[in-house]
């Protein structure tokens, strides 16, 4: 016999995704015809399902409107690359919202004309919609928005970390110490450097050093094929990692040649695996 539950674990993601959102979508247009009926009670009006329904249909549009508009958003991010995320995605919001509210004041005019008895009409419908729902549309597609481009938008972005500075230089070596005794590292004898504020420290196979300097400035100074960002506070050279393991949540950790073990943020995962990929081959 199958379960609901092994049924549902026959869908595939896409189809988990489609069967999540009409879900949720029947749930909210049925929360949201109660919170008319209890309305009506309170303030001893009468209460009209069909109407509750047909006006509570807009719901039914997020889900169509918002993948298609993705979709299309999608294209327009490869067409458009040098538009920064956060104006995608105030583009996003306000195209979505548009769109939504000419849809749905469609969808009123048409339902209207086939099933009751009078007709609302498309222009009064737009009225209504920017008055009544406008914040709510405003509110959900700022959801979806930062949800789809929150790798733009929060993920840092490795690659720009490890590009050369001003004349396209790399550091062949670092000078560390105080006073008199300065000690010269050699990026090959690096294993990782990770923050220790107000200064970054600097290990090798023999010792640690702090040195004066941010973990973004020596970044940029580093070979973008021999070291990788693995997290916000940490830069390990790709040629002292033993091998990584995932940690089932997103992250990884990383076995150095010295036995430490650094975890790998997932917001770094997928360039530090090409570029460990790269510096592998």
């Amino acid at each position: 016999m199958i379960t609901p539950s092994a049924l549902v674990h026959k869908f595939q993601p896409a189809q988990k995704k489609i069967l999540f959102f009409v879900s949720a979508t029947i749930f909210f247009i049925s929360i949201a015809v109660l919170q008319d009926l209890l309305h009506s009670g309170f303030n001893h009006y009468s209460f009209y399902f069909s109407e509750s329904v047909l006006f509570n249909s807009g719901w039914l549009l997020f889900l169509p409107a918002g993948l298609l508009l993705i979709e299309w958003f999608k294209k327009v991010e490869v067409a458009n690359s040098r538009i920064s995320s956060w104006l995608q995605v105030f583009s996003y919001i306000v195209l979505s919202s548009f769109v939504h509210v000419l849809l749905f004041s469609v969808l009123l005019y048409s339902l209207s004309a086939l099933f009751l008895d009078h007709v609302y009409g498309f222009r009064k419908n737009i009225s209504y919609t920017v008055s009544e729902d406008l914040y709510k549309y405003i509110l959900i597609y700022g959801a979806i928005a930062v949800f789809y481009f929150r790798k733009h938008l929060f993920q840092p972005k490795p690659v720009q970390d490890f590009n050369t500075g001003p004349g396209g230089n790399f550091i062949d070596k670092i000078v560390t110490g105080t006073g008199r005794n300065k000690i010269i590292i050699l990026p090959e004898e690096i294993i990782y450097i990770n923050s220790a504020s107000p200064y970054i420290s600097i290990h090798t196979a023999s010792k640690k050093y702090l040195h004066a300097e941010t973990l973004k400035a020596i970044s940029q100074k580093l070979k973008k094929d021999q070291f990788a960002r693995v997290h916000k506070s940490a830069i390990v050279n790709l040629s002292k990692v033993v091998s990584f393991k995932s940690r089932l949540n997103g992250d990884y950790d990383l076995l150095l040649s010295n036995g430490e073990l650094i975890r790998l943020s997932r917001n770094y995962a997928a360039a530090f695996k090409q570029l460990f990929k790269n510096s592998s081959s």
